[in-house]
């Protein structure tokens, strides 16, 4: 899909180019994934060593959920356990 951005000045293709999806896949993402995927965001740079960033991770369908959670845990760090 192309959908450019509309900007102003001029800016790198990759940038201007980026998709952005808004629909998600209805099947379940695995421990393993989910572990990798914040292991992953564990070990990015953050400037001074901030790390600044919260993470939420529903597993639930149900949103009431999600919207409750994100509330409630903006200043509690969450941990994902290893996969055994």
């Amino acid at each position: 899909m192309q959908k450019p951005a509309d900007t102003n000045f001029p800016i790198h293709g990759v940038i201007a180019n980026r998709w952005s999806p808004r629909a998600f896949r209805a099947d379940p993402v695995s421990t393993e994934q989910l572990g990798a995927l914040f292991e992953a965001a564990r070990w990015g740079a953050s400037c001074c060593n901030a790390q600044p960033w919260h993470y939420l991770a529903a597993t639930s369908s149900d949103t009431s959920v999600v919207g409750s959670r994100r509330a409630s845990s903006a200043s509690t760090r969450c941990s994902v356990a290893s996969p055994s």
